[in-house]
């Protein structure tokens, strides 16, 4: 097991220097803390990248890819809404109802998971002024209606208590016979749904639930249409809130897609997604399909995950409150791209001690939940050249991870209300990818460049229009405590959809897509 200092809680690693004399100490090269050490530690012995794993509680362990996907979705009366399909050249334009496109998607995708992952179990939850719980499809649907769509409580205990679906290599065929016969009518009980989906899937850590609706949530639970008043607004915004956090605490992923064209309130419901790392976008019906099928893919690697970065005493985490030099980040989800990122700054009066050092130690602690029930431990130790030349800190800048930082964190700032300091830190950002690229004439760069600067540009230019007009913009996430009035604007859904993107940037958003999967 790993030895941490009882300053800062920094590990030992290879970059730690341990004295034999008089008595076995390690002087913390973070926060100077003198560490009495076992006589058994030697110096060197530990290394830079160490993990360490305990045997899962045999009551948790489970199969690596024993895990849910639930699509649950909108069958309210405007999914009767049709639109036009392209046709070839050679055939005559035909229509589509939105959930004739859902039903499409689905079953391709149920088609997907049948080739990649056979022994996944897949269930099916829809909603209108009911929920219908279909599960595997293999036995009859369960109804929710009225009063039974008010209590949190029974929606998550039914939840918990449905019977785990079979795989879709068992279910494959009964569940698109549900899928074929779904019917639009009647309002839209989407917070109920999303609660007893995401119990459902919480029953196996690492799960899925993948939302598609196109409309605002309008029954009684997580009501996002009649929010005039403050206080319906912000029980509703709490539900969702509350939810998310469960879902990220039971190791669910939640994703949401919004149909285009339509107004879904997505800065609430988009929070599902954001804190659990899913998916939040809003979609042209007859590419549903693609969608799906980039969410499946993205399988989760770990659950519950917290990071902790621990840098010198002389070092403070920029935008994080307090100018303290131990930065603990709920991450909770990851999958193999997930990226964050931080930032750090020289606190006041420590440049000069900065100076004299010729490199700065940094630490990267991971604790983790895996798949199949392990808990584990990440600890990366890297020791970094210090400079005080401008020239070799840009020509050894790595523009894509000043890129990803960037985005997350204007975005970030845009969440908590803090735009003009989201703008700020954009455009400064930008100033210095250009004038690295300047010097560097790289032609991929300037095109990945480009394509940043595009995603970018509600950061640059629409969220600075909508500030200037008077009202506030109304923060997606605020401390409960505090309470914006409704009256302050709330984001559009295609502003929510861009910002809650940029929050979990990644690198392959500012590259283009290498294929889509036509209809």
């Amino acid at each position: 097991m790993p030895i941490y200092c009882t300053g800062c809680t920094a590990a030992v690693s290879s970059l730690s220097e341990i004295q034999d004399q008089p008595t076995t100490t390690w002087r913390c090269e973070y926060c100077g803390v003198s560490n009495p050490l076992d006589y058994r530690v030697e110096a060197g012995g530990a290394r830079d990248d160490q993990t360490f794993l305990h045997l899962p509680d045999p009551a948790s362990a489970q199969q690596q890819n024993d895990s849910l996907v639930v699509f649950c979705v909108d069958i309210s009366g405007s999914m009767s809404v049709t639109l036009q399909v392209n046709p070839r050249a050679d055939q005559q334009t035909s229509y589509m109802s939105r959930l004739q496109a859902v039903q499409e998607a689905v079953i391709q995708s149920f088609q997907y998971l049948l080739q990649t992952a056979p022994e996944k179990r897949v269930a099916l939850v829809t909603f209108n002024d009911e929920v219908t719980v279909y599960g595997d499809g293999m036995s009859d649907p369960r109804m929710l209606k009225e009063f039974e769509l008010m209590d949190q409580d029974y929606l998550k205990a039914r939840g918990l208590q449905e019977p785990l679906p079979l795989s879709i290599a068992e279910s494959k065929a009964s569940l698109e016979q549900r899928v074929i016969t779904l019917q639009e009518f009647g309002s839209t009980a989407l917070g109920p749904a999303s609660l007893i989906s995401i119990a459902m899937a919480s029953q196996k850590p690492g799960s899925k639930v993948i939302i598609c609706t196109d409309g605002k949530a309008n029954t009684a639970l997580g009501n996002l249409e009649d929010i005039k008043e403050d206080e319906i607004y912000q029980s509703s915004k709490l539900f969702y809130q509350q939810l998310a956090e469960y879902a990220g605490q039971r190791g669910v992923i939640v994703s949401v897609l919004t149909i285009e064209g339509t107004d879904c309130r997505l800065q609430e419901l988009g929070q599902m997604a954001d804190k659990t790392g899913g998916k939040v976008n809003i979609v042209n019906p007859i590419s549903l399909y693609n969608e799906f099928q980039l969410i499946l893919e993205d399988d989760i690697i770990a659950t519950n995950t917290t990071a902790i970065f621990v840098v010198n005493e002389s070092l403070y985490f920029k935008h994080e409150g307090e100018p303290v030099s131990r930065l603990v980040r709920y991450v909770g989800n990851v999958t193999k791209d997930t990226e964050i990122t931080f930032e750090f700054g020289i606190k006041e009066g420590s440049e000069q001690k900065i100076h004299q050092m010729p490199s700065l130690p940094f630490q990267l602690q991971l604790a983790f939940r895996l798949p199949d029930g392990r808990h584990g431990y990440r600890i990366v130790s890297l020791d970094r050249p210090t400079t005080s030349s401008s020239a070799i800190v840009k020509s050894n800048l790595n523009l894509a991870v000043l890129q990803i930082h960037s985005a997350q964190l204007s975005a970030r700032l845009v969440m908590e209300g803090r735009l003009q300091e989201a703008q700020r830190e954009a455009l400064a950002q930008k100033e210095l990818i250009e004038d690295v690229l300047g010097k560097r004439k790289d032609a991929e760069q300037e095109a990945i460049y480009e394509s940043w600067v595009e995603s970018m540009s509600p950061i640059h230019g629409e969220l600075k229009a909508q500030s200037q007009d008077g009202a506030p913009l109304n923060p997606i996430y605020e401390p409960l405590n505090t309470r914006q009035n409704t009256a302050a604007k709330s984001f559009s859904d295609d502003i929510a959809n861009v910002v809650f993107k940029l929050k979990n940037a990644k690198k392959k958003m500012f590259k283009k897509p290498k294929f889509l999967v036509p209809i």
